[in-house]
């Protein structure tokens, strides 16, 4: 049998009605989105600083190009999320499939 990553389990469950860490990201909540609405700001004047920055053309190792993919997946699946209302229908299918999995192991 394989080992349970219960980090992972932990983060899958933590946001749902049951299960032993339901509720588990209430907590967190209590300051309304205080943390998140700082967090796009400083988000902001980072990355008009690197704009600044970063020459077009210049040579950029690929590591950091990497970084600036990753980011800006990230952005764009958060800016979706709140044009849309909702997930995409290919991340809301990787969370139920990880949930499937996670319900799985802990029986």
């Amino acid at each position: 049998m394989s080992k349970i990553n219960r980090s992972l389990v932990r983060k899958v469950m933590a946001g749902t009605d049951w299960g032993p860490f339901a509720g588990e990201d209430r907590e967190a909540d209590r300051d309304g989105n205080y943390m998140s609405v700082n967090n796009m700001k400083d988000i902001h004047e980072i990355s008009g600083r690197l704009t600044q920055m970063i020459e077009v053309g210049a040579e950029m190792e690929d590591w950091v190009e990497d970084k600036i993919s990753a980011a800006r997946q990230l952005l764009s699946d958060l800016d979706r999320y709140y044009s849309n209302g909702q997930e995409s229908d290919k991340k809301a299918a990787q969370r139920n499939a990880v949930k499937s999995v996670a319900a799985k192991a802990l029986k």
